[in-house]
């Protein structure tokens, strides 16, 4: 009886869970990591609690307006088309947000990634729901869901061996520069050999 109820996933489901699961965990990796990065580096990155607030605002709405969006899109021109439109637009913004100079663009561009992220999640369930058979549907959307979890500890990861080192975020735009940041300090040439400026011996 147990064999009746577990039916393996045949090479076309399967393809067709991990295809749709791999946007799932890079959404929960996205999601996640936002977050860590804000909570992590709020301080080296000179953003306020407003700040950081303005920009989870502005990726749920982002989020919340990509499911109605695109959700709506995928019954006018089919799910695997609209699947592919969301994870150009995450992908773009996800590009985007490493140019962000401002805590006002960085909301703007998660706006827009939220864009992607939202209507990914909708469309890409009901399409495995939809090509799935139906004594296997439930089980298959469950598979694709557990793709969440992987994106999570992948994320969990990420912070715990990038974000704990000093500086990880040294490089970003938004990283407010003082005077005397030796970012910013070119060498100083001397006769006892280059200075690296003020604050090094």
């Amino acid at each position: 009886m147990f064999s009746k109820m577990v039916k393996p996933v045949n090479g076309r489901e399967a393809r067709l869970i991990f295809a749709s699961g791999i946007g799932w965990m890079f959404d929960a990796m996205d999601v996640l990591l936002l977050s860590y990065i804000l909570v992590a580096a709020s301080h080296e990155l000179g953003l306020t609690k407003g700040d950081e607030g303005l920009v989870i605002l502005a990726n749920n709405v982002g989020m919340l307006i990509g499911a109605f969006l695109f959700g709506w899109l995928a019954d006018l021109w089919g799910r695997r088309r609209t699947f592919m439109l969301t994870l150009a637009l995450y992908s773009v913004g996800v590009g985007l947000t490493a140019f962000a100079s401002s805590a006002s663009d960085l909301a703007a561009i998660r706006l827009f990634t939220g864009l992607g992220l939202g209507g990914e999640l909708p469309v890409a369930a009901s399409l495995v729901s939809e090509l799935s058979p139906p004594d296997r549907r439930g089980r298959n959307v469950v598979l694709l869901e557990s793709f969440w979890s992987v994106g999570a500890i992948l994320a969990a990861a990420v912070a715990y061996f990038v974000f704990a080192s000093p500086g990880a975020l040294r490089g970003s735009p938004l990283r407010p520069r003082h005077k005397g940041d030796p970012a910013r300090v070119p060498p100083v040439a001397t006769p006892q050999g280059p200075c690296q400026g003020p604050g090094h011996s």
